[in-house]
Parts: structure tokens; sequence; C-alpha cells
């Protein structure tokens, strides 16, 4: 296709190129039904993935691809995508299949084989036809067993993987619909939207044999950088009960795309992980931050007293991941507070999470110290407590001086094997705490000047934009409403 001009052509190549944009780093790829090799060179070369691995069940297709594709992080193999037994159970990162199960008869058997070779963590990334057929309902191709819709799809992938996003594809030259433009967009999982072809994200069950495979975590970004400096913060191996769920909850870029779908298996996992693991605090933070970014404040109460358990359960743990969930649930429990209209337990819930330890799990979980301090001293100056708003400030201050301080190796890695975002995340300790640094020198402004204060102080570092946007969002609903209202 690479070598061919037109839409139908360059459709296949876009949908390559949207699988690559879905690619993690350190991915082991595996490309099934590969074809000619072209899709699998698109993927090698545009990600940051460690291997790719071209698989189809034609020889003379695989001698093609590689002679024509090869590379170092890139080759080729004969094999069949219903019984990939050259490839070891959960050995795979990520698996893209392009116009595959339609060509097989026991589709889900195919299935079960990529949930096999999945890592618990692993994602699949497939397209189908969507809904080819004549008059009689049969796919003209005489080579394509089956018809799919998206229910069909849905339903079949249902039982080993959890649906992560939907996409929508048609281009004009077809037998289906010979004038359509060129289109690929995203659309929700329920929409009843129909396209020339489906391509589905789906993410493999990370409950599904994590007990077992919990030995052979090995984060694929951060394991050398582990194995080098042993930092707590790139430690999840040792200190979640299920480490698969890191990437599936957790890390931002990687976890769940649907938020509806996050949002199910944070409420899950929050239920049903051992009470005071680091799993469960993950996912009330998850939680938290979901009903934060809705807005819902009736659902604070019982979050909130869900983190006082958690908190006071955790009082003496030694997990550094469980003391980092413990200071961050204690800034959000602040954060809910203000949401539900209570000032006053927020600054208790500030004020814990600016004293809790932050050092034996990264000098960059200090990030929420300080943000914490930052909340408690703003709070103080509402309450006209300027006394107390400068010892918060001083606090946040020292603790980014102290976090500078820090051991290298905990957040940044070594030279040989860096922590990709540890330096990044060490500046934004910095810059929160010189915006500490910026409010205790102008402290003697607020009180003859409060507005030119709080200009003089960058606050985004704190939430506090992106609050205010969601305060004016919500506003600007309300008054659309109540003007509907009016002229009915």
């Amino acid at each position: 296709m690479l070598r061919e001009s037109g839409p139908r052509a360059d459709a296949h190549v876009a949908r390559y190129a949207l699988a690559a944009s879905l690619v993690r780093s350190g991915d082991i790829v595996l490309d099934c039904a590969c074809g000619l090799g072209y899709g699998s060179a698109v993927i090698a070369a545009t990600t940051q993935a460690s291997k790719v691995i071209g698989v189809d069940v034609d020889a003379g297709t695989v001698a093609y691809a590689a002679a024509n594709y090869g590379e170092q992080n890139l080759r080729f193999e004969v094999g069949d995508a219903s019984a990939l037994v050259h490839i070891p159970d959960a050995s795979v990162d990520c698996i893209v299949s392009m116009e595959t199960i339609e060509h097989v008869e026991d589709w889900k058997a195919v299935a079960r084989e990529f949930a096999r070779v999945l890592k618990p963590d692993g994602r699949l990334i497939a397209s189908v036809p969507d809904r080819w057929m004549d008059e009689t309902g049969h796919d003209p191709n005489p080579h394509h067993h089956h018809v799919f819709d998206w229910n069909k799809l849905r339903e079949g992938l249902a039982e080993d993987f959890v649906l992560e996003a939907r996409y929508v594809q048609a281009a004009p030259g077809g037998f289906k619909w010979p004038q359509t433009p060129r289109q690929l967009k995203r659309i929700p999982l329920d929409s009843d939207v129909e396209g020339e072809w489906i391509l589905v994200v789906a993410s493999a069950n990370p409950f599904a044999r994590a007990e077992d495979l919990r030995a052979s975590f090995r984060h694929p970004a951060f394991a050398d950088a582990l194995s080098v400096s042993g930092a707590a913060v790139v430690d999840f191996g040792a200190y979640y009960d299920n480490p698969w769920l890191y990437r599936t909850l957790v890390q931002v870029g990687e976890r769940f795309s649907d938020n509806a779908v996050l949002g199910r298996l944070a409420h899950w996992v929050a239920e049903h992980a051992r009470p005071g693991s680091a799993d469960q605090g993950a996912a009330l933070c998850v939680t938290g931050y979901r009903v934060l970014e809705h807005r819902q404040a009736a659902d604070t109460s019982d979050l909130i007293r869900r983190i006082e358990s958690y908190c006071q359960a955790t009082e003496d743990t030694t997990n550094p991941h469980v003391r980092r969930w413990r200071i961050s649930l204690a800034f959000l429990a602040g954060r809910l507070c203000e949401l539900s209209g209570a000032p006053d337990d927020a600054l208790i819930w500030f004020s814990l999470a600016a004293r809790l330890d932050w050092r034996s799990f990264s000098p960059i979980l200090a990030t929420k110290t300080i943000a914490a301090s930052f909340h408690a001293a703003r709070i103080a100056l509402a309450c006209n407590d300027e006394a107390g708003a400068l010892s918060f400030f001083q606090t946040g201050f020292n603790t980014a001086l102290e976090a500078a301080r820090g051991n290298p190796g905990d957040f940044a890695g070594s030279i040989e094997s860096p922590i990709p975002f540890g330096l990044t995340e060490l500046g934004e300790v910095l810059d929160m705490g010189s915006q500490c640094a910026v409010a205790i020198a102008a402290l003697p402004l607020w009180r003859r000047a409060p507005s030119a204060f709080w200009s003089r102080v960058n606050a985004k570092r704190f939430g506090l934009l992106s609050w205010n946007q969601a305060i004016e969002q919500e506003n600007a609903s309300l008054r659309q409403q109540l003007q509907k209202a009016g002229s009915r």
C-alpha cells in the first residue's frame, strides 16, 4: 500500500498510523497477519517500541517483508493467527491485527490466542470491515468468512478483553460507499454510527492470570532504570499486589483512554483490592479526580470517608507506594472538601498532606506536599490569617529546597538508564517552590492589594487555573439553562 496511490491504500496505511499512535514506550509489538510488512515498518519507524514482530501465514509474503523492511528491531516470521505456537504466553505488550479475523473460520479462537500471548496490561488494536454484505446478507469477498458489525465484534471480544476505544473509517472507491469522503474518527463505544471499517482498541483483562504472572512483571519503559537505580518510584512489581494495574489504571498517557471505562475499573479496584494496598490507594485517587473533574459534589462525603479510613489504616506502612497514595489522597481530600463547601476541613487535609513524609518514595512526590502547603496558605489568607499563610508558604519553599538536595537516583536514575520523567517532575517541584518564594516576598502587598499580590504568583502550577475554568464552564452552563427556561 505504500507503493500504491488512492484513498483505499491511504486508508490502510492510516489504520497503521493510528495503531502506531497507541503503541507505548518499550512495547513488544506483534503485527499479526502483517502481509507484505509495510504496516509493521510504519510502527517500527514511528514509535518507541522495543521490538516489532510481523507474523503472516504465507512464507513468500514473509520473505518479501523481511527483504524489504527487516531491521534490527523489526523481524518477520511465518505463523498462523489461530495458533501462535512460537509466541510464548504473556510475552507481548501490543497486538496489531488489521483485517484478519474475517478471514478465519473460528475468529473467537484467534481472539483467545491474542489474549494468551498478551501480558495482563497488554493492548489489542484491530480492524474489520463494517457490515460488508450484499442483498443476501453475505460478504461478497470469497475470502471473508464473517460479516461484522460493532455488536458482534464487541460481544466476541468481551470475554477476554476490556474495550477501550472504537473508531470508524471510510474511503471512496469501495463497493459499499463508492462516493464516501475519507473519514477516520473516534466515536463513543455505544454509538450506532456505521462506517466501512471498524477499529477497536481493547486491553487485556488486567486481573486474568495476574497472580500467576506477578513475579514476571517488568515495566517495558522503566525496567532498565529500576535495575540500575533501584528507585522506588519505578518499582511497581515489589509494591503493588497487582502491578499489571499500573499501566491500565495509573500511568497517564497509557491507562484506559475512555473515562467511563477507567472510572468503572477504578471503582471495582477500590471496592475489591486488599484494604490498605497500593492498588486500593491508586483506585481511590483515580476515582477522586474524576469526581473533581465532573464537579460531583454529592459524591464527596463517602469518598472522603474512604480516604480517611485508608490514611488511618496505612499510618505505619513501610510500603513507599502506599505512602505515595497517602499523600496524594490527603491532598485530594482537601480539594474534595473545598468542592463540597467545607474549607475548614480542607485546611485540615492540606495541612496533613503538607507534613507527610515524601522522602521514602521520591523527591518528585514533593509536588503534592508543596501544593498542599500552597492551598493551605490560600485558605489561611481567605480567613485573614497572614501569619498562618506565611508559615505554609515557608513550608512549601523549604520542601522544594530539601527535594532539590535529594539523591538523584531516587528520581532521575542514572546516565546509562535514566528515569525519563524524573528531571521534568523535579523541575515542577522547583517551580512550585519558587512560587511559594514569590508569595513570601510579596506577602506584605496582600494586606493592601490582594489582587496585586495574586497577580505576582503563578497559581497555574497548583491547579487553580483549571479549577477556575471548571467553575466558569459550570456557570456558563447554568446561565444557558436559565435562559432556556426563561424563553419557554
